[in-house]
């Protein structure tokens, strides 16, 4: 089993990916 701070760890990169590939998207859309 996944301890709550460690799950909540992982849900935290995900969301720092998904924003990190927006900002990406939007520097690339902008060029």
């Amino acid at each position: 089993e996944i301890p709550d701070e460690e799950a909540e760890r992982i849900i935290t990169v995900g969301q720092a990916i998904d924003y990190i590939k927006r900002k990406v998207a939007m520097k690339k859309g902008s060029a």
